[in-house]
């Protein structure tokens, strides 16, 4: 417990607060969006569909669901970040946007290889010898943690590129 049992729950809540109205921010963002695309129920995911014409008591959708999918503003199709940047900021500041997210994506994957490369190799150290550094010892002219960057990438690919939605086979 480095961070303290004080100062950890602290920063819990922070970061809680922060992601709250982040993603408050991002439903809003989303919704002005779907008004500034709205062209009427014709092209909504939930058409107002009778099941059959000659009994009117027959809705796939309450009257109340169908009032709430008339406003402009309800979400109708998913929007990507470059969409969104587009729709509410300036060119140049999609382009900003887009830049911060690779440069993000790039550091969030490099400490994600630095990390689980050297936690796989002191697992398999402590599995095999009980020890977290024995296995550097054993091959010590061969540093292991470049046999555990290549597993932890290899492993990490297959469940990037995986079919998150079909998961079954990961």
């Amino acid at each position: 417990m480095n961070g303290g049992v004080i100062l950890a729950p602290v920063l819990m809540l922070m970061t809680m607060v922060i992601a709250y109205i982040t993603t408050s921010f991002m439903i809003e963002t989303i919704s002005l969006s779907s008004a500034k695309r709205y062209v009427g129920r014709s092209q909504t995911l939930f058409p107002l569909v009778r099941k059959s014409d000659q009994d009117p008591e027959l809705l796939t959708q309450s009257d109340m669901d169908t009032k709430e999918k008339d406003s402009p503003f309800y979400i109708r199709q998913k929007l990507e970040v470059s969409i969104l940047a587009e729709d509410h900021v300036g060119r140049w500041f999609k382009m900003v946007v887009i830049v911060i997210l690779i440069i993000y994506m790039y550091g969030a994957m490099t400490l994600k290889y630095v990390a689980g490369a050297e936690s796989c190799i002191e697992g398999i150290s402590m599995t095999i010898y009980g020890d977290q550094k024995r296995l550097d010892e054993v091959l010590a002219p061969f540093d292991p943690y470049y046999l555990g960057l290549a597993l932890f990438g290899g492993l990490s690919i297959v469940f990037s590129f995986g079919n998150i939605e079909n998961s079954k086979g990961l």
